[in-house]
């Protein structure tokens, strides 16, 4: 979740830098700073896909309580993902930083240079983009159906779907098919008219944000951490406090015979 984080904000980043200031400036940047900043949309636009496939991947395998061979260990295969997907990444912007292979935003829409036109580049990444959350939405409804199906048939709870069901399916709708939707319509659909090209602008640019508020909302542990940090009651310390007595050798046993110690604070995981 955290690299997912990190191809948002460079892609929020990179919006903001071309396509927000431009309309507060109401004019186009240099050729060379358009290119640079548009390039970076792209491809982390691309890179999101990327995370978002491995993070499908990491609750696929935890979720499902998939045991990795013994020849193969748990933190080094999550770290070839995570490196492969940086060089899928980094060689997209390579590709789209040698001449007449980029393109720009003229403040509402996308130029494209002579030869990113001809071989359309931009819809090839589209593909690419597509069949990536493709296969990231089948590894969520796999996880999903598996944990319909084995609360169904291994617990006493026979409701249709659960909580914790039902919120994963959502991210899963809002991940991939959104995302989908959205880079389908910004390679193949053209507006007719200025309302509906609005429309789908603010839609588009929504795409690029919202990952922090719908994890805000689906995930608990995530929230309850957010809120924690905002609160200003003191956070709890998971903490029980022991007293340490001892007793007199001689007489009745009252308490002025107990003789209190330290209060010791052990944590209540030990």
């Amino acid at each position: 979740m955290l690299h997912l984080g990190i191809m948002d904000i460079l892609q929020l980043i990179t919006y903001f830098g071309s396509i927000g200031i431009m309309m507060l400036m109401n004019k186009s940047f240099p050729f060379l700073v358009n290119k640079i900043l548009s390039s970076f949309g792209i491809t982390t636009w691309l890179g999101m896909g990327v995370m978002t496939l491995i993070l499908s991947i990491n609750r696929f395998i935890t979720l499902l309580d998939i045991k990795f061979p013994i020849c193969i260990k748990e933190i080094i295969f999550y770290r070839i993902l995570l490196i492969s997907g940086y060089i899928f990444t980094t060689i997209c912007l390579t590709i789209m930083f040698l001449p007449k292979l980029g393109l720009t935003i003229n403040i509402m829409w996308f130029e494209f240079e002579k030869d990113f036109a001809q071989i359309n580049l931009m819809s090839i990444f589209t593909y690419i983009d597509i069949g990536i959350l493709s296969a990231a939405l089948i590894l969520y409804l796999i996880t999903v159906g598996y944990l319909i199906f084995n609360r169904h048939f291994n617990t006493s709870n026979t409701r249709l779907i659960a909580h914790h069901e039902l919120r994963l399916f959502f991210q899963a709708m809002f991940i991939c098919v959104y995302k989908s939707v959205v880079g389908t319509m910004i390679s193949f659909w053209i507006p007719s008219d200025n309302l509906s090209c609005t429309i789908f602008y603010c839609f588009a640019l929504i795409e690029s944000g919202y990952n922090p508020y719908m994890y805000f909302l689906t995930n608990r542990a995530l929230r309850q951490e957010i809120l924690q940090m905002f609160s200003l009651t003191p956070k709890n310390s998971n903490k029980i406090h022991v007293l340490a007595v001892s007793y007199k050798p001689a007489g009745p046993r009252n308490q002025s015979n107990i003789d209190p110690s330290i209060y010791l604070h052990i944590p209540s995981s030990i």
